[in-house]
């Protein structure tokens, strides 16, 4: 086996759909779950919940998750070697995928 292929290998491969049946049946899939969410939320008897919390927490979530990989990307876009005004061919693709799985 290649010692090479585990450290350039990237973590989300063979994971997007690879036919046009794939992609159908996870669109059809979300839309079930969709279409039937609502009409539950619509029928339920329970009474709404405040999220403003728990919204408050995913966000600032969010905002610290998309800050590092920001600054992640930035600072192994300079390790490699580029600037804005030019970009090497092929030189950071399996780096720049560690940082976003």
């Amino acid at each position: 086996s290649n010692k090479n292929s585990a450290a350039t290998m990237i973590p989300t491969e063979g994971l997007l759909p690879s036919s046009a049946f794939s992609a159908v049946v996870i669109s059809a899939c979300y839309l079930a779950t969709t279409l039937i969410g609502k009409s539950v939320m619509k029928r339920s008897m329970l009474p709404s919940a405040n999220l403003h919390t728990l919204k408050l927490v995913y966000n600032l979530i969010q905002i610290m998750l998309c800050s590092y990989m920001t600054l992640e990307g930035v600072f192994l876009y300079r390790s490699s070697g580029h600037n804005l005004l030019s970009c090497k061919q092929n030189s950071f693709g399996p780096e720049a995928a560690q940082v976003c799985w």
